[in-house]
């Protein structure tokens, strides 16, 4: 069984707030947690959208380990 953060938009949709990998028409079990809560962002809100879906982003190639030893490698004495 997976789960996910997300939350009930009001118009009969539930928005996950983190990747899941599900398939197309799969089965799922909605639990409804009964504390108050809103949606943590407005849908109108492009900002926070871009920052859900990665749009700032920008794929590099780099390989971060080396990147990391590259800038610490003259760092010290």
């Amino acid at each position: 069984m997976l789960a996910a953060r997300g939350y009930y938009d009001g118009n009969n949709c539930i928005r996950l707030l983190e990747p899941l990998a599900i398939k197309k028409n799969q089965a799922v079990i909605v639990k409804v947690i009964e504390e108050k809560q809103t949606a943590p962002y407005s849908q109108e809100d492009s900002f926070l959208q871009a920052l859900r879906d990665d749009s700032f982003v920008i794929p590099t190639g780099l390989d971060v380990t080396e990147y990391m030893r590259e800038l610490r490698e003259n760092d010290r004495l």
